[in-house]
């Protein structure tokens, strides 16, 4: 039979033997979903994790990547079973978000998002790169934090603790007004 392997002006034709086989690499972007709420979990389950004060936090994530056409050969010699996602690509990913986190507190998760976000950016890249049977396959595309999700009670605590402190300004504020209006 007659295979064509590339697109475009990129196209090579060949002839297969018949006791020969063919793999089909997926090289167009893929994504994965970790997350997980009350109506299930995307591809993959959230990523639990702890922050620097000891919280559990659980990381819902979208990462899109795709795998560099020119080492797809290779990463096939390496993941014969073409399960490289499952076997190198999800663990790196879990590994590189604990071991970011660690360095962020409960507070910094929230207000340092974004940075967060392009910190982990970077660090999949390296890890990607410095995983030996992935070197250079792998092309990240986008690293999107979809949600940080604190444990209730901290965020109940916290809730609480910027109510009071707005009682404490309001209260503040009637005083100040009442002896204005006094001195008046």
């Amino acid at each position: 039979s007659t295979n064509v392997v590339g697109t475009g002006q990129n196209a090579q034709y060949f002839i297969k033997a018949p006791w020969a086989s063919v793999f089909k690499i997926y090289v167009a972007t893929d994504s994965i979903h970790m997350w997980s709420d009350v109506t299930g979990q995307g591809d993959f389950p959230a990523v639990e994790s702890l922050t620097k004060d000891g919280l559990k936090v659980d990381v819902d994530i979208t990462i899109r990547w795709s795998i560099d056409p020119l080492y797809a050969g290779e990463l096939y010699r390496r993941y014969p079973r073409l399960d490289w996602k499952d076997r190198a690509i999800i663990p790196i990913i879990r590994e590189t978000i604990r071991n970011l986190l660690v360095d962020y507190t409960a507070i910094e998760t929230i207000e340092l998002r974004q940075a967060i976000g392009t910190v982990l950016k970077q660090n999949l890249r390296e890890a990607f790169t410095n995983e030996q049977s992935l070197q250079n396959a792998i092309l990240l595309d986008a690293v999107n934090i979809r949600k940080i999700d604190l444990p209730t009670t901290f965020v109940e605590a916290i809730e609480e603790k910027l109510a009071a402190e707005q009682l404490a300004i309001a209260a503040e504020f009637n005083k100040t007004r009442q002896l204005v209006l006094a001195d008046a």
